[in-house]
């Protein structure tokens, strides 16, 4: 339940055919994309050209999309065309461009007509619009009201331009459902509280609101705005997790989540994880996940003194277990104490977990393993696997 995007990778083709795998080592700039052949068991590897470095990928409708970025040169001046010196290292400041464009393996070449600019999180993601699937991208307008974003919307897959609209932050929930997160103005400065989350359907029509006062019991102390969120396949419930640190103290668990129904926006149960980043498997009276195993994270209240503690770091991120949570507890994060670990697996030195998603079925997570030989592991979704059905795929590119 971490906080990637729904259409979080590894991830398949809608046509089940190709499996689309983003690894990354230490010594390289950017990731490699890996395209796994699902009927002939193979992969080919792709590195970005012009010298833009891969970060993540996805994909829109059947067509496969990249995120990529590179290094645009100096910052200028806008009025003296002076480059900016930085006062921390005497240097000038350079530019990172970032865009999301569609990615064709047999040119190995992004496309010049079908890319879009970006800033920061916003990766371009399809919701419902007036009846239809749209391509929503944020534009980051300089007049746009608190609480709100503005938000480009093109047709898809032509991606023309519909309309700019301004409206509460939205957070894509996957199969095109959205959440839109509702706030209002806080009375101490600049910022917002949460007040609602609406539920909007692939059409675009609201068919839900999660108040704060049904949100506040799956969060670690008070209402927090979501993270993440993610639809059931059967579309009956929604998953919202939630982040936990506060600079006095850090919660055992990295994510505290609320499973809401989609009709009646009530919560129907909560818990906590200690999540990998990837897309769980999320149904009304369960959720699957793999989680990092040996997270060492101080529970204790915080004085202002601790404050200057070193900070705690994740364990390597090369132990993981497939984990089963379900309803239990008396509310609040403490649902987690129906938690069965079905099992914890090493996958051994120099090699680390990287994102994870579940396959169309829902019946095993496919996570990638990133490292000087990065595999692609099958993960069965069962209360009786173990690690012998474990399936790993070793990702070799032309030439070894």
């Amino acid at each position: 339940m971490g906080a990637c995007l729904p259409q979080g990778m590894p991830g398949y083709s809608p046509d089940g055919k190709t499996i689309a795998v983003v690894t990354k080592r230490k010594d390289a700039r950017g990731g490699t994309l890996w395209l796994y052949d699902v009927q002939t068991k193979t992969a080919r590897a792709h590195r970005m050209p012009n010298g833009w470095s891969l970060k993540s990928v996805k994909w829109l409708g059947d067509k496969l999309w990249v995120v990529c970025e590179r290094d645009a040169g100096q910052k200028k001046d806008p009025k003296t065309g002076k480059p900016v010196i930085d006062r921390k290292t005497g240097k000038p400041v350079r530019v990172t461009r970032t865009v999301c464009a569609e990615f064709d393996p047999r040119k190995n070449a992004l496309s010049a007509k079908r890319r879009l600019a970006m800033t920061f999180w916003t990766v371009p993601f399809l919701a419902g619009y007036e009846g239809k699937p749209a391509l929503f991208s944020v534009n980051l307008r300089d007049n746009t009201a608190l609480g709100k974003m503005a938000y480009d919307v093109l047709s898809f897959p032509q991606l023309k331009k519909l309309a700019t609209v301004e409206q509460p932050r939205v957070l894509p929930a996957g199969h095109g459902w959205t959440l839109r997160l509702v706030s209002k103005a806080a009375t101490d400065g600049p910022t917002s509280d949460l007040v609602a989350t609406e539920v909007v359907d692939g059409r675009g029509r609201k068919i839900a609101t999660i108040s704060a006062a049904e949100i506040a019991p799956a969060c670690f102390r008070g209402v927090r705005y979501p993270v993440y969120a993610r639809l059931s396949a059967d579309k009956t419930v929604i998953l919202m997790v939630f982040g936990t640190e506060t600079i006095h103290r850090r919660h055992a668990r990295k994510y505290t989540f609320g499973v809401f129904g989609v009709r009646n926006g009530k919560l129907l149960w909560a818990g906590g994880s200690d999540s990998h980043f990837g897309t769980p498997v999320v149904k009304p009276r369960e959720v699957w996940t793999l989680e990092m195993v040996g997270r060492d994270v101080d529970t204790g209240e915080r004085t202002a003194a601790a404050l200057l503690e070193k900070r705690v770091e994740d364990p390597p991120p090369r132990r993981f277990a497939l984990v089963r949570l379900s309803p239990g507890g008396e509310g609040g994060y403490s649902g987690a104490k129906k938690r069965q670990i079905v099992f914890a697996c090493d996958l051994g030195k120099g090699l680390s977990a990287g994102e994870f998603a579940p396959s169309p079925d829902g019946a095993q997570f496919l996570l990638t393993v990133n490292g000087a030989k990065p595999k692609l592991l099958f993960v069965p979704i069962g209360r009786k696997t173990t690690p012998a059905d474990l399936v790993a795929v070793p990702l070799v590119g032309p030439g070894g």
